[in-house]
């Protein structure tokens, strides 16, 4: 585990912001029904805007009105 100070100095030298986190070890590693929850599918219209995300794990989609 870093210190403080060692989080600040591997964020410094990543070329990604907080890379430090640790969040960033556990992406996909929970899931819900042998699904991944961290895996969102985004659907676009032609104009590349962004109109619904289907949540695959709660087997949900949400649109945009």
């Amino acid at each position: 585990m870093l210190s403080p100070a060692g989080v600040i100095e591997d964020d410094a030298q990543s070329f990604f912001a907080n890379a430090a986190c640790q969040s960033w070890a556990e992406l996909s590693i929970r899931s819900y029904g042998m699904v991944l929850i961290d895996q969102p599918i985004l659907t676009t219209d032609e104009e590349g805007k962004n109109v619904a995300v289907h949540a695959r794990a709660w087997r949900t989609t949400m649109y945009r009105k």
